[in-house]
């Protein structure tokens, strides 16, 4: 059985691929690909709930922080 080689890599960005190819080599050094697979893979949209949680959060921040320069002027 002639010798055999698995690669492999990786990219990321705004999505990622992944890529695995299969190759073997015989006596003489030559490689043949056997198999080659592709998995792309795409980031997630938040959803609107996620905008409007993030919101309010800022919300809730700016209120505390009005209300503590408030009591602060108000001493």
């Amino acid at each position: 059985m002639a010798n055999a080689a698995v690669s492999s890599g990786a990219w990321n960005g705004i999505g990622s691929v992944r890529v695995l190819n299969l190759y073997s080599k015989d006596g003489q050094g030559n490689y043949t690909r056997h198999a080659q697979d592709q998995l792309y893979m795409v980031s997630a949209v938040p959803e609107p709930e996620t905008y409007a949680l993030m919101l309010a959060g800022l919300a809730l921040v700016g209120g505390i922080a009005r209300r503590r320069r408030n009591k602060a002027a108000a001493a």
